[in-house]
């Protein structure tokens, strides 16, 4: 074979790959859905972190309200479209309480993405693909690694309360399905952090040791306590189930309803001693749509 030969295929080889390349790079199409209080967000000084969401509730109710309170940069629908909500530059105010390696206020250094679904539950395989491919951009623009695309349920932290007299994690599940080694390879991320910065360093202590497992534990660890919240969530007070193991921080909120037994509510802000909550009682949580 000649090298004019030699070099004419390399050349078409080399320029295929530039082909496919640009293919994928252009693959990834983001609408704009600005929140109205995108312009009104200040502008980010760093961007060190992406932390993932779940809506916890359908598409419809959870992109209108995530829209309205400017609560995420983008949302990947199940369809796998891709909406923008806060300017990328700008802060969304989606990690609410948060801290990671003593780091706290995490919306003032991260983007937030959220996707459409559940914690439990695996996600389709479009948003697999969309999800994928904004991450990759992201973290390319940003040169965010692996080990910095953090869940909520990683980095959000609770205030003491009656049940825990520290601030402790466990205050989300929210992307839960984001912790797991399997999911994250699908979506091209090799890495992941080890342990929890905070509560290795005692600024934290862990209140939800199943949480803690699912997150930083072994392949076996993991698949054991992923197991813990699989099927339907349980909205009820039993034995080993208290108010905040249902409600998290929203346990004492005014707009969580208690139904007793005996057909009797309460809402969280009126109840002075939960020792007497009665096994049974039913907890519904102000925004159905989105769940505890």
């Amino acid at each position: 074979m000649s090298e004019r030969m030699m070099f004419g295929r390399r050349g078409l080889m080399l320029l295929s790959l530039v082909v496919v390349s640009a293919v994928n790079a252009a693959a990834l199409e983001i609408s704009n859905l600005y929140s109205p209080r995108s312009r009104e967000r200040a502008r980010r000084k760093s961007t060190e972190f992406i932390i993932l969401h779940t809506t916890e509730g359908p598409s419809k109710g959870s992109i209108e309200k995530i829209k309205e309170r400017g609560e995420a940069h983008y949302i990947v629908d199940v369809s796998g479209k891709v909406y923008r909500i806060i300017d990328r530059s700008r802060v969304a105010f989606h990690a609410g309480r948060s801290m990671w390696n003593g780091q706290t206020n995490l919306d003032l250094c991260s983007l937030g993405i959220e996707v459409v679904g559940w914690h439990n539950r695996d996600i389709a395989p479009a948003q697999y693909t969309a999800l994928r491919e904004l991450l990759d951009e992201l973290q390319r623009i940003y040169r965010i690694p692996d080990e910095r695309v953090l869940t909520h349920c990683m980095v959000a932290y609770g205030a003491p309360n009656r049940w825990h007299k520290r601030p402790h994690r466990g205050r989300k599940r929210c992307g839960l399905l984001f912790a797991k080694r399997s999911t994250r390879r699908r979506l091209g991320l090799d890495g992941e952090p080890a342990f929890d910065p905070d509560v290795r360093a005692g600024r934290l202590v862990e209140a939800d040791p199943y949480l803690a497992k699912v997150l930083y534990g072994s392949g076996q660890e993991q698949e054991t306590a992923l197991a813990h919240y699989g099927g339907e969530p349980v909205y009820v007070i039993a034995k080993g189930r208290s108010a905040w193991d249902i409600a998290r921080d929203r346990y004492d909120d005014a707009d969580t309803v208690y139904v007793f037994p005996d057909g009797r509510q309460r809402v969280g802000s009126d109840i002075e001693d939960w020792t007497k909550i009665p096994p049974g009682t039913k907890v519904i949580m102000g925004s159905t749509e989105r769940g505890p």
